[in-house]
């Protein structure tokens, strides 16, 4: 199935929904032998897939750029607690939520197909799709697809506008 290229289609994710993802890799991180041992063997930060490495520190970097970005300035009172010399965090505090249940009826409305996507949302061979981005050579190397002649690593992208503005 191909996708009509006159269509307003855009594959985009909600940013929430990327750091949740990033939140589960360094759980399933926290707890190797359960997730990762099976495939990549016992805990050794120099011996396991290069790849892995990449993704949890890219993902600490999402959480931690977040984080600073959208700095959460509900206050956190402290409580005197019987055998604690001094006042103990009271993280018991009443939190007013966004409604997360509605943001995510808004994305199922919303999503892109399973089927669009496996079959059908190829890159165009016109290369009429803006600008392309050069893939991570470790994304080369764990597909174990040859680098192309010519690859720059350190290519800049044109007009990238997708950093977080507060580093």
């Amino acid at each position: 199935m191909n996708i009509d290229p006159t269509s307003e289609l855009y594959f985009t994710q909600i940013n929430a929904f990327h750091k949740l993802h990033c939140l589960n890799v360094l759980r399933k991180h926290s707890y190797w032998d359960v997730y990762f041992e099976p495939n990549y063997g016992p805990y050794d930060s120099h011996n396991s897939h290069e790849l892995h490495w990449k993704h949890l520190s890219h993902c600490i970097d999402m959480l931690y750029q977040n984080l600073k970005c959208n700095a959460n300035t509900d206050i956190i009172t402290s409580v005197w607690m019987v055998g604690q010399e001094y006042p103990y965090p009271d993280f018991a505090i009443e939190k007013r939520c966004g409604d997360f249940g509605g943001l995510l009826g808004w994305r199922h409305g919303r999503e892109v197909p399973k089927e669009l996507v496996d079959e059908g949302m190829k890159m165009p061979e016109n290369g009429d799709f803006g600008t392309i981005y050069p893939a991570p050579l470790e994304l080369y190397a764990a597909k174990g697809v040859e680098v192309p002649e010519g690859y720059l690593q350190d290519q800049e992208v044109p007009n990238r506008k997708h950093w977080y503005s507060c580093w």
